[in-house]
């Protein structure tokens, strides 16, 4: 808690469930209709709160397991919680033993990842199916930090999008572009990459699984839905976008709509969002900020 700071004394003064100031670390489950009928979550990071949010909101919104994730990058905000996904993952119903869980990351963040829970990297008996001890069970696939591969994630086409976290770590942010609307997931992130400027900004084909993209001239399409890192209401960090950082990059990729996530105490929600949604008259550019429990109706 911040000392003197008013916004940590509102995150405390409510429930979590009637606080848009109290803030877990970023994540995000990505809920649709598969077309065998059946519902598929694919969550996004995580992170080190990643137990609380389950707790909390799993249940307000009706996630009953994770099918497969996605990790953004090495950081405690983003894989600190895995030892806890056991808790959300499905059951083999003959043998009861947890089913393996696809978790999609950069090989630079399986390295990371191995050295913090080696525990988590062992492979499973190739016989008996077992690990040596009852703990998460991860299968690990490794994806290029490249936007110009589209990965088949549960029915989902989705394409990496490295950006760099710092100018020494590179991160993945997520773009999930089904046909119908764009949807892109940046939390970690202080320069977007020219290549992945580049697909946000101009409409893609529909590719198979895993197949690389020629580049082509598409009529541009803009993204539906940006949710996009913003951790304080001004100034520059040197490894995440501030409020005139986002506000140059929506203002050039022109989305239908975006929402801020990864603020520090430094933002309060109800002032800014205020002042935020103010952009929608006085530019045409739809900005909010996002909140712990959030729910965002969209079409895949």
């Amino acid at each position: 808690m911040g000392e003197g700071c008013d916004t940590c004394r509102l995150a405390l003064s409510l429930p979590p469930e009637a606080n848009k100031n109290y803030r877990c670390t970023p994540s995000a489950v990505i809920r649709f209709a598969h077309e065998d009928g059946r519902s598929r979550f694919i969550l996004i990071d995580a992170g080190k709160t990643f137990r609380e949010q389950v707790i909390r909101w799993f249940p307000r919104c009706d996630v009953a397991r994770v099918d497969a994730i996605l990790l953004t990058h090495h950081h405690a905000d983003a894989v600190l919680g895995l030892d806890d996904v056991r808790d959300v993952q499905s059951h083999d119903p003959v043998s009861g033993r947890i089913m393996p869980l696809p978790v999609y990351l950069s090989a630079t963040c399986m390295s990371y990842v191995a050295k913090q829970f080696p525990y988590l990297a062992m492979q499973p008996d190739p016989v008996t199916g077992n690990t040596p001890r009852r703990v998460s069970s991860l299968d690990w696939r490794i994806v290029e930090e490249s936007p110009h591969v589209a990965y088949d994630i549960e029915g989902l086409m989705i394409r990496m999008l490295p950006v760099m976290h710092g100018e020494d770590t590179v991160a993945l942010g997520f773009l999930i572009d089904n046909g119908r609307q764009r949807i892109a997931y940046i939390s970690d992130v202080s320069r977007l990459l020219s290549e992945t400027e580049w697909q946000l900004t101009a409409a893609t084909t529909a590719v198979g699984k895993k197949e690389e993209v020629e580049r082509e001239v598409h009529p541009r399409k803009e993204i539906d839905l940006l949710m996009l890192d913003c951790l304080l209401p001004w100034g520059r960090h040197p490894t995440h976008m501030c409020l005139p950082q986002c506000l140059v990059v929506i203002r050039k990729l022109r989305p239908a709509r975006t929402l801020l996530i990864g603020m520090g105490h430094e933002i309060e929600h109800e002032s800014l969002n205020k002042k935020l949604l103010r952009l929608a008259d006085s530019e045409g550019i739809h900005v909010a900020l996002a909140y712990d429990g959030l729910r965002v109706p969209i079409i895949l």
